[in-house]
């Protein structure tokens, strides 16, 4: 047989098998990708030629595009000729100028709620060259708030929400906030607006001299995460009012210096706290009822993890329930915080201790003891509970020495001891052998000694 004929029957044997799929398995592979990339495969076989007009996620954010005129033609068309299935997702991250404008953003987001949108994602910024714009923010259409399939919510800038009285997103269960230094209010009363909203997060930088008040108001609530840069810090503050009875999990990382107020949050279960260098401290007296008022707030928790530079031990409520901490000791606090805490928390069983002592703490703060003191009398949890303690980036100072040896006297119950030193600790088989020597309260415990990448 001649070679013509090889390749002749070897192409009739050729099957497109991707092509003989059906198109419910079509438009999940598709669901995968881009929009712009799903658009082309029209381009494929007559086949295909159609498929993306059904596709359940559409995806369109300005890096994908080189001008504002071809982003703009793009949503037209991949909107104009979508049919009747419902959009499960809607992504678009654009630039308001000359070429989009608001009453373009407004038209593409009342069709897709018309489509049962499930997931919104917008994030609208304005162009510095649109003089027309400036100052100006982009207003949600009402519809976005009475949307009964809409479940995820994501606005990635700043927008205006006029939240209707009632019928306000009845079945919304994730909201993602970003603010880029808003000066409009109006986004506040959604956090009160969402009557089955369970996961919350509020991102973001905050304008120096702008308070704001957020009232979150939502019964069903289990997670609640709040990330705020501020470009000065201004001791009025934002405050935050949060009523969230079934609230589970609460992640806050603050660079400035708002008020926090928790009420009923008796089911709190895991808290990160990250606090800056002069929240509720010594130089800073007219924060120390913010402080304890957080605190106080989250004293049922049963995990914690704590990151304060420097904070008045007598701030500390009592956590009764308190089974894991993790605790960043700064040199500006030191041990004083950690023995409180010890003292405070009866029930611990995991302790994890992250060191900085590389960092250089104001001056002010020179008057301060650093060394290790201990308690006057050994804390509960050491005698009757504590069974695991890991200190991170350990250095073998003399007051780390002291901590790590009151620790393992006490510790009656202990079983492990994790020391994490530098990778290039010299003096790493010293301190093993000098670890030997300490008295250990339980007979069972295990000091072991590891690398830690820092």
């Amino acid at each position: 047989m001649c070679l013509k004929s090889l390749r002749s029957r070897g192409k009739e044997n050729v099957r497109d098998r991707i092509s003989e799929l059906p198109d419910a398995l079509l438009l999940h592979i598709l669901s995968f990708l881009e929009t712009k990339c799903c658009v082309n495969t029209g381009v494929l076989s007559r086949r295909w030629r159609n498929v993306w007009a059904s596709i359940p996620n559409i995806d369109i954010r300005r890096g994908h595009f080189s001008r504002s005129g071809d982003l703009f033609n793009f949503v037209e068309r991949v909107l104009s000729f979508h049919d009747a299935s419902d959009i499960q997702k809607f992504r678009l991250h654009c630039l308001c100028d000359d070429v989009i404008r608001f009453s373009h953003i407004d038209r593409w987001v009342r069709n897709v709620v018309r489509h049962n949108v499930v997931e919104l994602d917008l994030s609208i910024e304005l162009s510095v060259l649109a003089d027309s714009y400036q100052g100006q923010t982009f207003e949600l259409p009402e519809s976005v708030f009475t949307c009964k399939t809409l479940r995820v919510l994501e606005l990635g800038s700043n927008f205006i929400t006029n939240v209707p009285a009632s019928g306000c997103f009845p079945n919304l269960k994730f909201l993602r906030v970003v603010l880029e230094e808003p000066t409009n209010d109006s986004i506040c009363k959604l956090f009160s607006s969402c009557p089955v909203l369970e996961d919350l997060a509020i991102e973001g930088s905050h304008r120096y001299g702008v308070v704001f008040n957020f009232n979150i108001i939502a019964p069903e609530l289990r997670r609640l995460r709040i990330s705020l840069d501020y470009d000065d810090f201004d001791k009025n503050g934002d405050i935050f009012f949060i009523f969230a009875p079934k609230l589970e999990t609460f992640d806050l990382r603050e660079e400035g210096f708002s008020s926090y107020h928790l009420e009923n949050a008796n089911h709190l279960f895991k808290a990160k706290i990250y606090l800056p260098e002069h929240y509720a401290s010594a130089l800073a007296p007219c924060f120390v009822d913010r402080a304890r008022r957080l605190l106080a707030g989250i004293h049922n928790v049963k995990h914690l993890t704590l990151s304060v530079h420097l904070l008045e031990p007598g701030l500390l409520p009592a956590f009764d329930y308190l089974n894991q901490l993790k605790l960043d000791l700064y040199e500006c606090n030191h041990w004083n915080l950690l023995t409180e805490l010890l003292k405070r928390s009866p029930k611990l069983e995991y302790l994890v201790i992250q060191l900085y002592d590389g960092l250089i703490c104001d001056e002010d703060y020179g008057h301060l003891e650093h060394g290790w003191n201990p308690p006057a009398f050994v804390p509960v949890c050491l005698s009757s509970h504590l069974k695991t303690i890991s200190i991170l980036r350990f250095e073998g100072r003399e007051d780390e020495m002291e901590a790590a040896k009151y620790l393992l006297k006490h510790g009656k119950v202990l079983n492990r001891m994790n020391i994490l030193t530098n990778y290039f600790q010299p003096k790493k088989k010293e301190l093993y052998r000098e670890f030997c020597w300490f008295e250990r309260g339980s007979k069972a415990c295990q000091v072991e000694f590891e690398h830690d990448e820092f």
